[in-house]
This record gives C-alpha cells, sequence and structure tokens, in this order.
C-alpha cells in the first residue's frame, strides 16, 4: 500500500488487522509507512461504482489518545 502513494485506507471492517488472531501487522505497517487508518466505515454500499469521490472524516478532539470515533462523509467530485 505505500508504494501506490495512498495516505489513508478505508475498512468497512473493525480492524485492518485480525480481530481472531489478535495481531497488529497490519496496523504496524500502514502506521509506520505514515498511512492513516479509518476501520468501522457504514454505508459503503451507498457510493456508486466507478465514480470518483471526496472524503473527509472528521474525528472528535479527545486529548491523550490514538484513535478518535470520526464522522465520515463522502461527496461527488
Amino acid at each position: 500500500m505505500a508504494q501506490t502513494g495512498a495516505s489513508l485506507i478505508g475498512i468497512d471492517a473493525l480492524s485492518v488487522d485480525s480481530t481472531v488472531q489478535e495481531t497488529s501487522h497490519a496496523h504496524a505497517a500502514l502506521l509506520g509507512a505514515d498511512i492513516l487508518i479509518v476501520e468501522n466505515l457504514t454505508g459503503l454500499h451507498q457510493l456508486k461504482p466507478r465514480t470518483v469521490y471526496q472524503f473527509s472524516f472528521l474525528p472528535l478532539l479527545l486529548a491523550e489518545v490514538d484513535g478518535a470515533p470520526v464522522r465520515a462523509v463522502a461527496w461527488e467530485s
């Protein structure tokens, strides 16, 4: 993923890592390459295929944490 020039990856699952095996390999690799992770997205089925979208992820401002809930929005470019 880092080779593609991506700066963020979004996924409609609980985690980019296995929740069964409790690993953190994907988190370490992505964050180590300065790629942000947005997990547990919903409503992606509402986005039209082959359409270009812009996204914004608006996190809650929380102190002393390494993650936060976000309001995720998408609109057609």
